[in-house]
C-alpha cells in the first residue's frame, strides 16, 4: 500500500515546536543536572538546595516535552491530526506546568518579557496549524 505523501507546509510548521522541544529538553537537562541552584544555594525552598530531588524530575519532564514534540512531528507527517493534537496538547501543558513548578508566579509578570510570550505563542500555533493542516488528505495507513 502507498502512503499518502505528507502536506508539506504542515510538516514544516510541526518542526517548530519540535525544535522547541528540543530547546526545553537541553535547557532542563542544563539546570536539571548541571546548574541547579548555582549561585543561590542556601536558604529555604527546593530551588536554593543543591541535592533536593525537584532537581532530578526537571529533565524528565523535558524528556516529555521532547517526546510530545517528536510524536507531533510524526503524526503531522503522517496524517493523524487527533494524535498530533493530543501531543500538542500534553507538550503545552507539561511546559507550562513545569514553569509554574520552576518559577512561581512567572505569570504574574508576562510584560516583563514579550519576547517570550510571543515565541512561545507562536511555537503552539504553529503545532496548532500542523495539526490543522494534516487533518486535509488521507492518513497514512501503512503501519
Amino acid at each position: 500500500m502507498t502512503s499518502a505523501k505528507p502536506p508539506g507546509l504542515a510538516v514544516l510548521l510541526a518542526t517548530v515546536p519540535w525544535v522547541f522541544s528540543g530547546v526545553v529538553l537541553l535547557g532542563s537537562l542544563v539546570w536539571g543536572v548541571g546548574l541547579r541552584c548555582d549561585d543561590s544555594c542556601g536558604g529555604d525552598g527546593w530551588r536554593r538546595t543543591n541535592d533536593a530531588w525537584q532537581w532530578n524530575v526537571l529533565p524528565v519532564l523535558g524528556g516529555i516535552v521532547f517526546i510530545a514534540g517528536t510524536a507531533l512531528l510524526v503524526c503531522v507527517w503522517r496524517r493523524r491530526p487527533k494524535g498530533a493534537f493530543a501531543s500538542l496538547l500534553v507538550g503545552t501543558v507539561t511546559a507550562v506546568g513545569a514553569g509554574f513548578w520552576l518559577i512561581p508566579g512567572w505569570n504574574e509578570h508576562l510584560d516583563r518579557n514579550p519576547e517570550n510570550v510571543a515565541v512561545s505563542v507562536a511555537v503552539f500555533f504553529a503545532g496548532f496549524f500542523a495539526t490543522l493542516l494534516a487533518s486535509t488528505g488521507e492518513p497514512d495507513r501503512d503501519a
